[in-house]
């Protein structure tokens, strides 16, 4: 979920693009925080009665759709309205793998793969951000959206 971070690097790229302040664009990062909060309480009871592997699948298709709007967004309303889809699916997402990984993995070998879930997504975050404004710098952050998506 390195994409909920992604803007940090490249807020000077988004609001210069977008004639914003950089502080302004930052609020795309709360805006992704709001949704996911309210998703992560939300969604479980909400969707008790549905397949998780139903559930996750939607959530990845979100979570595509919300870097390609992100990417050609043409004005701060659509990237705003790209990055509280990215919430919903990152708030979902974190409310069900847990659950999921119960169900699809071996008592004996639980507390590995939550481990190696929660390292990855770690990992991913911590090579994002420098790797992000990197790339930005070279092709653009609408194509370090595309890259995401």
């Amino acid at each position: 979920m390195s994409a909920e971070f992604i803007p940090i690097s490249l807020l000077t790229h988004i609001a210069k693009t977008l004639h914003i302040t950089a502080g302004v664009a930052g609020q795309t990062v709360t805006t992704v925080g709001i949704f996911d909060v309210i998703t992560s309480l939300t969604l479980v009871p909400l969707t008790n009665k549905i397949n998780r592997r139903l559930v996750l699948l939607t959530l990845s298709i979100l979570l595509v759709i919300a870097n390609i709007l992100v990417a050609f967004t043409p004005n701060y309303i659509i990237l705003l309205m790209g990055r509280s889809i990215l919430g919903i699916c990152v708030g979902g997402s974190w409310s069900i793998v847990s659950a999921i990984t119960l169900q699809l993995v071996l008592t004996k070998d639980l507390s590995r793969t939550l481990s190696i879930i929660y390292a990855g997504v770690s990992v991913a975050t911590i090579i994002s951000l420098p790797l992000a404004s990197y790339l930005g710098n070279l092709i653009g952050w609408r194509n370090i959206f595309l890259l995401s998506a």
